[in-house]
């Protein structure tokens, strides 16, 4: 359950970073709230995978921008880790990695 909260409550800070504005997050996680959308399993690692996900695109857009080896080194290891916990993670990390790119 707290992931799901955690996930629910980063949406505003990443659509800020995403869209550049927050008022789509505010509403995602306000319908979250409100109505049922997610099933409790404890086996359910999806949870655990999207507020990963969610960090990532946070955490990266910062470290990206501001350039460097050590932070390239980092997103770097970021990405890896999300990759162990869901293959399909790198469909969207070296997507968003190349196009949040510096310069």
């Amino acid at each position: 359950m707290g992931m799901h909260g955690l996930q629910a409550a980063l949406l505003p800070r990443a659509s800020e970073v995403i869209f550049g504005n927050r008022w789509p997050g505010v509403i995602g996680g306000a319908l979250t709230a409100v109505l049922k959308l997610f099933y409790l399993f404890p086996q359910f690692e999806m949870a655990w995978f999207a507020v990963g996900l969610i960090l990532f695109c946070i955490a990266s857009d910062g470290l990206i921008r501001r350039g460097g080896a050590w932070r390239g080194i980092g997103v770097g290891c970021f990405m890896g880790l999300l990759a162990l916990l869901n293959p399909a993670s790198v469909c969207v990390t070296i997507p968003w990695t190349i196009w949040r790119g510096p310069g």
